[in-house]
């Protein structure tokens, strides 16, 4: 949650764009507990539109959603090579596989069948 000023919401919402994402769900609430009260929800493409075709006047409160990791979907071909990267750096299998599984938010089970499974085929 961001308190931000009228005339900086703009730049604010580009920057959050750039750092997380154009498909990051957002709020954009102007005005609250007033008699102009505005409530504009949308993803950050969609409220940057909104910011630059309209004149903003009055106290903002920008909510952004948190990262959501089941939003991204690695290919296979990603993991084993994260899980590679790690081990020609000196790590250990089971400690390469441990830090991708967290890296990437993903169940270390299923890094580690993938590793099995990439071994048997190699």
């Amino acid at each position: 949650m961001f308190f931000e000023a009228p005339h900086r919401l703009y730049e604010s919402l580009i920057a959050a764009a750039e750092a997380m994402g154009n498909d990051r769900e957002a709020v954009i609430c102007r005005e609250l507990t007033k008699t102009y009260e505005e409530i504009v929800r949308g993803n950050l493409d969609q409220l940057i539109v909104w910011a630059n075709e309209k004149e903003i006047l009055g106290e903002i409160t920008l909510v952004i959603a948190g990262f959501n990791p089941s939003n991204r979907e690695f290919l296979p071909a990603e993991i084993i090579a994260k899980v590679l990267e790690k081990e020609s750096a000196g790590e250990m299998r089971k400690s390469a596989i441990q830090a991708v599984a967290q890296e990437l938010h993903l169940p270390k089970r299923a890094v580690f069948d993938l590793m099995v499974k990439f071994k048997n085929e190699s």
